[in-house]
């Protein structure tokens, strides 16, 4: 399942990538027309990327809080709450100007509530899990950061 969704979101990462590549070829030779459409997928790879990451990092940590017969069901409930939180977390983030450290505190609370009822852990375990694993991806996702304002506004090309 997991190996699946990893597939998955490479996939669309590099199909993002190789249509950004594309427009941004046909924006560099001076056509102006797909400018927006290069930033809308600046947006889109970051989101891909951050969530890529996030899988990453944060099932492997989970895991390592659980034996080995149980560390199968926690790998599946991380992916479970991820699946679930991360596209709360970005909607909220695209479209408020809400402090994204106070969102990033209701979804460690919300995972915490999802490792506990889901996995039957104490709740100090629970804690501790999100508390790490949320932790390490959000450092992690914050120092890898796509801008796409990089693009210039006028484009000079030395002919």
């Amino acid at each position: 399942m997991v190996k699946i969704m990893i597939r998955l979101l490479t996939s669309l990462y590099f199909s993002q990538l190789s249509l950004l590549n594309r427009y941004f070829v046909q924006y560099l030779q001076g056509s102006k027309k797909y400018q927006p459409y290069i930033r809308k997928l600046f947006l889109y790879m970051e989101l891909t990327f951050s969530l890529f990451i996030t899988l990453l990092l944060e099932i492997p940590i989970v895991g390592f809080f659980f034996k080995k017969r149980k560390r199968r069901s926690a790998y599946l409930v991380c992916l479970f709450v991820n699946i679930v939180t991360w596209p709360i977390i970005n909607i909220i983030r695209l479209n408020t100007d809400w402090d994204l450290n106070l969102v990033e505190i209701f979804v460690v609370i919300a995972e915490g509530l999802g490792y506990w009822f889901i996995l039957n852990c104490g709740w100090k375990k629970a804690t501790l899990i999100t508390l790490v694993s949320n932790l390490v991806s959000f450092i992690v996702i914050k120092m890898v950061h796509f801008e796409p304002d990089i693009l210039p506004e006028k484009i000079d090309i030395i002919k």
